[in-house]
C-alpha cells in the first residue's frame, strides 16, 4: 500500500506534460530506490529536469531515469482495439497516425 506522500509524489510526476508512465522501485525496507519515467513530447529534456528536481525533493537518495517514447499507448477501447501502441502521434491532430 502506498503512503499518502508517495501518492502525492506519483501524482506530481504524472501531471508533468508528456509523462506517460511512472515506475517506482522500492528497497526491501519499503524506501523508494528508484524512479523511471516514460516521457512523450516535443521537449522531453525539460520534463526530465523538472522530474529529477521533484524526485530529489521527495526522495533525495533515489535514482531517477527517464525514457523517451516515440509512440503513444492506445487508450482502452480506442480505435486501435487489440493493439499495444498507436504509432507516432500527429503533432497536428495529437492522434495516433497508425496502430501496430
Amino acid at each position: 500500500m502506498m503512503s499518502s506522500t508517495e501518492e502525492d509524489f506519483e501524482l506530481e510526476l504524472r501531471s508533468l506534460p508528456g509523462v506517460l508512465n511512472v515506475g517506482i522501485k522500492h528497497r526491501d525496507n519499503g524506501d523508494v530506490e528508484g524512479v523511471t519515467l516514460v516521457v512523450f513530447g516535443q521537449d522531453p529534456g525539460a520534463v526530465r529536469v523538472i522530474a529529477m528536481q521533484i524526485v530529489s525533493l521527495y526522495y533525495p537518495d533515489a535514482r531517477s531515469s527517464s525514457r523517451t517514447s516515440t509512440t503513444f499507448p492506445c487508450p482502452p477501447a480506442a480505435m486501435c482495439r487489440g493493439s499495444r501502441s498507436c504509432g507516432p502521434i500527429s503533432t497536428r491532430t495529437m492522434a495516433p497516425a497508425k496502430c501496430t
